[in-house]
């Protein structure tokens, strides 16, 4: 049973989300401790302290975020090239084969 192509997408759309999670999770996480450590001058700052809830929304919401961009960024890319090959396909001129010349 062939499924439709929002199917795909949709699939395509999902794992890539999941996917991209775990590495902006990490990389956003590291960017916000950099930050938090170079701001935060008055406190005893440790990068193993422990994280407060508002840390970890901020943490979940951002990488979430940027899953689900990573993975609208990729299916527009894969939209935009679909629809430029269709076009190519659709313009291109079959190739007729030479007419023979014939002795009379």
């Amino acid at each position: 049973m062939e499924f439709p192509q929002w199917a795909h997408d949709l699939r395509r759309f999902e794992v890539i989300t999941i996917g991209a999670f775990p590495l902006s999770y990490i990389l956003t996480s590291l960017v916000y401790e950099t930050v938090k450590f170079a701001t935060d001058n008055e406190r005893g700052f440790s990068i193993y302290s422990e994280k407060s809830q508002k840390d970890l929304s901020i943490l979940l919401m951002s990488s979430g975020a940027i899953s689900i961009g990573i993975a609208t960024a990729d299916l527009i890319i894969g939209k935009t090239k679909q629809k430029k090959l269709e076009k190519q396909n659709y313009t291109e001129i079959p190739a007729q084969p030479p007419e023979e010349e014939t002795d009379d």
